[in-house]
């Protein structure tokens, strides 16, 4: 199944913003096995005034891929491969690669959660060399051991055009428990017709060791349509 899906918001007052924001997940999956793999990338245009153009001020992308095989009906072992980069936070890359393990108290076709712990390695590339906290790095380039709580699901609600959606990731270092990463991504969509639907999508980011000058926290809501091929 492809889904995708195209959002935005526009803000005019003392900072006017436009931003674009195209996602997708492709799933394949039998009863025992499968892959989830989810993007989202954003473009912000700025101008400092209602007589100036708008110009592009940040190109951010994000790609996830999750292949996962059930050792029962709710344990199974999994793969994590993510890769970040983001214009506006002078991140130029970022790969995180892991595999563990995962437990679905909830399975089902109209409501699942899975919860997975795996030890995970990341590597990444700053424009840039202070940042924000006192940690170990190579110049612009760090890396770090990691452990990364990561969780998915969707709940269709019975009788309704309503679908919830979410992904999650905790990505933690276990030497400095401040050096920690989240990110959350959620869709709320009701259905229009089979293939269609209204989404409402918001984005949560805290990542504690950005270059210095950058809140550690980012948070982005868009609205829009999604599609979906079966």
């Amino acid at each position: 199944r492809l889904k995708l899906s195209v959002g935005g918001y526009f803000y005019s007052g003392k900072v006017n913003q436009l931003q674009g924001n195209f996602q997708g997940h492709y799933g394949l999956s039998s009863p025992d096995k499968g892959l989830d793999f989810l993007f989202n990338g954003f473009r912000l245009w700025t101008k400092a005034d209602q007589a100036t153009d708008y110009e592009v001020t940040g190109d951010d992308l994000f790609g996830t891929l999750v292949p996962f095989y059930y050792l029962s009906d709710q344990v199974y072992v999994l793969g994590l491969g993510r890769f970040e980069s983001s214009q506006s936070l002078r991140l130029n890359r970022r790969l995180l690669i892991g595999a563990g393990v995962g437990y679905a108290p909830v399975r089902s076709k109209a409501f699942l959660i899975r919860i997975s712990l795996l030890p995970t390695y990341e590597h990444a590339q700053f424009d840039g060399e202070n940042f924000r906290l006192d940690i170990p790095h190579e110049g612009p380039e760090r890396s770090t051991l990691r452990l990364t709580v990561a969780s998915n699901g969707w709940y269709r609600v019975k009788e309704t055009p309503v679908t919830f959606r979410y992904f999650a990731q905790v990505n933690m270092n276990p030497e400095m428990l401040r050096d920690y990463r989240l990110n959350i991504v959620g869709n709320i969509d009701l259905k229009i017709v089979d293939a269609l639907a209204f989404r409402t999508s918001f984005f949560v980011t805290h990542d504690a060791s950005l270059l210095e000058g950058f809140e550690p926290t980012n948070i982005r809501s868009t609205v829009g349509f999604a599609w979906t091929a079966k």
